[in-house]
């Protein structure tokens, strides 16, 4: 299934906003996170988002993010597809404005997704509160300790 017509070269933020912008468009109802398999058409019009450049299909769910990277589907996935996807939905604290002393911050929830494959890996986010803007930004900085481990597992896969 893995498809090696490539055009341009593929960078995992590229990947990231196309498979975000994907995932926006379809609203996910059930579990708390979701493994997606990527492959990649033709990574020259990936920069645009409506463009079908890739194939996203559903893997797996789970309400454990660590437990789904870690499962058997992961494993297959990671055999099969140009890239894997952890897709999450969590709570983060926001860092304005600052609580009063005393106070907890307020928590917005927020959908991480991870894109890790061999151009390197990527992170998106979207909050509930701001629903047309998405960050993108390449590494695992905002992935979180089972987006680490879909790293992991896919620097693994050829050992």
């Amino acid at each position: 299934m893995t498809s090696r017509r490539r055009t341009a070269p593929l960078t995992p933020t590229t990947l990231a906003s196309w498979v975000e912008h994907r995932l926006h468009e379809c609203p996910v109802v059930g579990a708390g996170a979701r493994l997606y398999g990527v492959e990649v058409l033709d990574a020259a019009v990936l920069h645009d988002p409506d463009a079908q450049a890739a194939r996203l299909t559903f893997v797996d769910e789970s309400p454990d993010p660590s437990r789904l990277v870690l499962g058997p589907g992961c494993a297959a996935a990671i055999a099969q597809f140009d890239a894997v996807v952890l897709a999450a939905t969590r709570w983060e604290p926001t860092v304005q404005p600052l609580p009063r002393p005393g106070a907890n911050p307020k928590r917005r929830r927020v959908r991480v997704v991870t894109v890790v494959g061999d151009a390197g890996a990527a992170s998106a986010w979207r909050f509930d509160h701001d629903p047309d803007r998405a960050e993108v930004r390449a590494g695992l900085a905002l992935a979180g300790a089972a987006g680490v481990q879909l790293a992991a597992m896919w620097a693994g896969r050829r050992q």
